[in-house]
């Protein structure tokens, strides 16, 4: 399954698919790590449409720092 971010993507639909991106994004760490893509994609988590606290979760999250649930809960909030 592929899923791709636009810039006006909702937090929510964010979240409906973060497991799709998640899944994504880490296939750039391996086998060998791409870092012109890691940075392509911290340029456009950053260029989302969302709070500043909300982007910093979401590259936490795609990094591995925390889980889904963490993330659903801020969906709550």
């Amino acid at each position: 399954m592929k899923f791709e971010l636009y810039p006006n993507i909702k937090f929510d639909e964010f979240i409906e698919n973060c497991e799709v991106l998640r899944t994504q994004y880490t296939e750039l760490l391996t086998p060998f790590f791409n870092v012109k893509a890691i940075r392509c994609w911290k340029k456009m988590i950053y260029s989302l449409n969302f709070a500043y606290w909300k982007r910093d979760k979401i590259w936490e999250y795609l990094n591995l720092d925390i889980e889904l649930e963490e993330l659903i809960e801020m969906k709550n909030k």
